[in-house]
């Protein structure tokens, strides 16, 4: 069985808020989103944060965030700067986002970005 955190405080493996950043998931359903999901296919994002940067691969992407996988942690209501699009060695643009989900697989974690 899969665990979903949203930032903060966990209620029956979900969690809805954090103390310095109050985040709650959104009451609609894939079909009520602002706006539609793009899915990737070897699409590549650097995600940067105060200590380190590591290259994921993006799931999908919208206008106000994107779903990405990693082996590495990352703490839902952690302040992120994110390539996407990555190019090693190019000249990469970064936007900030916070990470507002995490679904934890077997061999991976799935993350949710707001941009």
């Amino acid at each position: 069985m899969e665990s979903i955190k949203y930032c903060g405080q966990t209620s029956g493996g979900l969690t809805t808020e954090h103390k310095d950043r109050p985040v709650k998931p959104l009451e609609q359903t894939v079909t009520e989103r602002r706006y539609p999901r793009i899915s990737c296919k070897r699409m590549l994002a650097c995600i940067r944060t105060e200590l380190t940067s590591t290259i994921v691969e993006v799931v999908n992407i919208s206008r106000s965030g994107m779903c990405f996988r990693s082996v590495q942690h990352f703490w839902p209501g952690t302040m992120v700067l994110i390539a996407t699009h990555y190019v090693e060695g190019g000249q990469n643009i970064f936007q900030n986002a916070r990470i507002v989900r995490a679904r934890y697989r077997s061999a991976y974690t799935e993350y949710g970005v707001e941009f």
